[in-house]
């Protein structure tokens, strides 16, 4: 391996290594936010159907208490620990907590009664049986079919530990990926590299050549014309024929 080559391979190889190490840590971190954005999307949209009562104008407030209290109780039932019910004004209606909610509510972060218009959510960071876990809280505007308020639904999701473990597995998957891509990247890019280079130095030493010729052609036509001239040429390096 030649001194061009060996330093190509040497900053191919570097630069290959900076973009995994990079590039890995972020793909990681972008897999884990998209995975609770699936997440909380899902929930998002379980949580409208137990609560599409609340656009019904002719239910008294008896009556959507009630029904809000039977959606809290569905939601609680699989996918939510902590699930609120608030109507337009933002008083709530209902409030359903089960035992894990129960155990986190209070590291929770406080809030003011309702009044956004965008859903979002807030990921918490909590403490469960002394481990480490995420709480996702989603906050839900509901709206009519004529796309007026009628309610909000705010609801929290531990995220149980084997959905925590099954988010890291696949980022880091995605992670290990974006490693090895960067380093084939640069185990194909240096033969390309190399390849050129040598092409260049092909066409460069044609050109080099191709001038030599020329100067020697002429050297031959002035010697032809002036043998005196033409003796000086040959003497000179580089001019003889």
């Amino acid at each position: 391996m030649n001194i061009y080559k060996k330093r190509a391979a040497q900053r191919i190889g570097l630069v290959s290594l900076l973009l995994a190490i990079v590039g890995s840590p972020v793909a990681w971190l972008i897999s884990r936010e998209n995975a609770e954005e699936e997440i909380v999307s899902f929930a998002i949209e379980e949580s409208r159907h137990p609560l599409a009562f609340l656009d019904d104008a002719s239910m008294t407030d008896s009556e959507k208490a009630r029904q809000a209290q039977h959606g809290a109780d569905i939601l609680t039932s699989g996918i939510f620990d902590i699930a609120e019910v608030y109507d337009a004004q933002g008083i709530k209606l209902a409030e359903k907590v089960t035992a894990t909610g129960d155990m986190v509510e209070s590291q929770l972060p406080h809030h003011p009664r309702p009044e956004y218009q965008d859903t979002h959510y807030e990921n918490n960071g909590i403490t469960l049986a002394g481990d480490k876990r995420n709480a996702i809280r989603v906050f839900v505007p509901l709206f009519d079919k004529q796309k007026k308020l009628s309610g909000y639904f705010e609801g929290v999701r531990v995220i149980p530990e084997w959905q925590m473990q099954q988010i890291s597995a696949d980022a880091s998957i995605v992670a290990l990926m974006v490693a090895i891509a960067s380093l084939l990247c640069g185990l194909t890019i240096y033969p390309v590299v190399t390849y050129l280079a040598k092409e260049n130095e092909r066409k460069t030493l044609q050109i080099y050549e191709s001038h030599i010729s020329m100067m020697e052609a002429l050297g031959r036509a002035i010697a032809k014309r002036d043998s005196d001239t033409g003796a000086h040429n040959y003497r000179v390096p580089g001019c003889r024929p």
